[in-house]
């Protein structure tokens, strides 16, 4: 397995960096992998299995991917039952959607539809199995005392050998930071359809999960 870089996945992770609070800020993570077809990840598509097998080559994949984005922990070792499929992709669009996109959006209207044409960019959005990493609440980046909420996904494309790992953790800033020193970081440079900013009234009443299939 070899990492890929992106420009499209770098420029939204940048974006998700940049924007946040005094007291909060968007972790992001937007890892792209291939995997070589002499792997033997998913070989026997026809193979019967029960619905809690896990392939030991893709878990071991997904556990690098992993100790490559949060290097403060080790997931080497972590048990292959913690990553769980996910059957359905409208949950994962709206879990994304709402935790994310309908707040960036409020500064950078088109986020949404640039976040999925970047996603689609990289995996067959309607071909690929989704996993999750639950580690039911043990010591890892999305249950540590600095989380307020997260989700992560990994997606994997059998067809063109990716896997597209998504991520993002909501963060309280350190009780250290003074926080009335807080200062934006994000440059609407870096947002090219930045021209429709709306920054009023309530983003809920104005949006709808959207159609990305």
């Amino acid at each position: 397995m070899i990492f890929l870089e992106h420009t499209g996945l770098s420029k939204i992770a940048s974006i998700l960096h940049s924007l946040g609070g005094p007291d909060r800020y968007f972790d992001a993570k937007l890892e792209l992998a291939s995997y070589s077809k002499s792997d033997s990840i998913f070989k026997d598509d026809n193979n019967e299995k029960s619905p809690y097998h896990h392939d030991h080559s893709v878990t071991s994949y997904f556990k690098a991917i992993l100790n490559k984005c949060f290097q403060d922990y080790d997931f080497s070792n972590v048990n292959d039952s913690y990553f769980k499929e996910v059957k359905n992709l409208d949950n994962v669009v709206n879990n994304i959607y709402y935790n994310v996109s309908i707040i960036v959006g409020r500064i950078f209207p088109d986020f949404v539809d640039q976040f999925w044409y970047t996603i689609k960019q990289v995996v067959h959005i309607r071909d690929v199995d989704i996993y999750t990493f639950d580690s039911g609440g043990e010591d890892d980046p999305f249950n540590s005392e600095t989380c307020i909420n997260s989700f992560n996904y990994f997606l994997v494309d059998k067809k063109q050998q990716h896997i597209l790992f998504v991520s993002c953790i909501t963060r309280t800033r350190a009780d250290t930071q003074d926080k009335s020193e807080y200062t934006p970081t994000f440059q609407m440079s870096m947002y090219v359809d930045s021209t429709n900013t709306k920054l009023e009234g309530d983003c809920l009443s104005e949006t709808e999960v959207p159609e990305i299939l």
